[in-house]
């Protein structure tokens, strides 16, 4: 009756430790949702376990074995996916481990420190492996060249509703078609096609600087042009060739400055560009800076002791620090004046310490 009990109480903390975890932000309702068959076979072979662990028959020792090995290969596949946060051999190596402390708790050995000892060493491995799988999530670099060429190229139209259409043409030539756009809407968006030379003409009388088009292409490359414009671009690379242009054209690149009225764009595709990166990291790392930072840590960590395996982990986190929470509370530290906070005392100090730290810690890492 007793292992009966022990089993309920066990199971119990598991669902508790789910519990707090999730408390903490780390998402874990997810293991619920998802493996909810999972864990009830799991739960079922749990207890029936319990119930038969002070059983002598050798059938029934046989049967407990069997249920060992199915406990063990459930609860690992709820908390580690293979090929995703583990890769196929770390699994393996996981669940030969797990299944060895199991094996070394139920079988007797005239010297116990042989059990002791090997007990321990899978108990270090199983903690490694865990470890690996719930902190050590870069598994691939983000690609930026590729998330480039999945976006397409566009021209938006900003006008303050009052231009006339009957002083106003624009025109949107290419071999294939041609489209006259409406100057009555005040904002229109229309996607262009890849590998095709476009003619773009802005005529009107009206030449309030408030009313012009903006074309966005694949790299996130900007060009305002206003009226009483012409312009000649393809789109046959990821950024626009221009060919030809008269009138109020200006050219602004992803690296340069842009005036208020552009923002608005530079965040949106940006804002594309975080999403694509994070849909590649699992939620609870997305969101939470805290396990960020232990991530991170690790992965380090890891690729210095075993540099052959993992140093181009450690490498890949490069490609998302940008989009990390983490990162974005660099950039607002980095608009501090830490000159006058050094002023301030030892406080002062300490943080501009800080942020010399972080830069030299990611400097040995890379």
């Amino acid at each position: 009756m007793k292992p009966f009990l022990i089993s309920i109480a066990s199971l119990c903390g598991i669902f508790l430790f789910l519990v707090v975890s999730n408390g903490l932000g780390f998402g874990m309702e997810a293991l619920f949702g998802e493996h909810l068959v999972v864990w009830i076979l799991f739960g079922i072979f749990w207890l029936l376990g319990g119930a038969l662990w002070e059983t002598t028959d050798q059938n029934t020792k046989f049967f407990k074995k069997l249920l060992i090995i199915a406990e063990v290969y459930l609860f690992l596949l709820i908390f580690v996916q293979p090929g995703i946060n583990l890769s196929w051999l770390e699994f393996v190596v996981l669940y030969a481990a797990g299944y060895g402390i199991v094996h070394e708790v139920m079988t007797f050995r005239a010297q116990k420190w042989q059990t002791v000892f090997f007990s321990s060493c899978y108990g270090v491995i199983v903690a490694l492996m865990v470890s690996i799988a719930a902190l050590m999530w870069w598994r691939q670099p983000f690609d930026e060249q590729q998330f480039i060429m999945q976006q397409g190229s566009f021209l938006f139209t900003v006008f303050d509703g009052r231009l006339v259409p009957s002083y106003t043409t624009i025109l949107l030539k290419s071999p294939m078609s041609e489209k006259v756009i409406s100057a009555s809407t005040k904002s229109q968006t229309f996607l262009l096609d890849k590998n095709t030379d476009y003619l773009l003409q802005f005529a009107s009388q009206q030449e309030e600087e408030h009313n012009f088009i903006v074309l966005e292409d694949q790299e996130g490359n900007l060009i305002k042009v206003g009226p009483q414009s012409q312009l000649r671009f393809s789109t046959r690379a990821s950024n626009f060739s221009l060919q030809e242009q008269k009138g109020r054209v200006a050219f602004f690149g992803t690296g340069e400055f842009l005036p208020p009225e552009l923002m608005e764009f530079r965040d949106r595709y940006q804002a594309r560009q975080k999403a694509a990166a994070l849909a590649l990291l699992p939620a609870g790392l997305k969101s939470n800076p805290t396990f960020q930072r232990w991530s991170i840590r690790f992965t380090s960590s890891l690729a210095k002791a075993f540099p052959f395996w993992y140093g181009e982990n450690a490498k890949y986190i490069q490609s998302y620090l940008p989009y990390l929470g983490l990162a974005a509370t660099q950039k607002q530290h980095g608009k501090v004046d830490y000159s006058i906070l050094k002023s301030t005392g030892k406080l002062g100090t300490e943080k501009a310490n800080h942020k010399e730290k972080y830069r030299e810690y990611f400097k040995k890492l890379f």
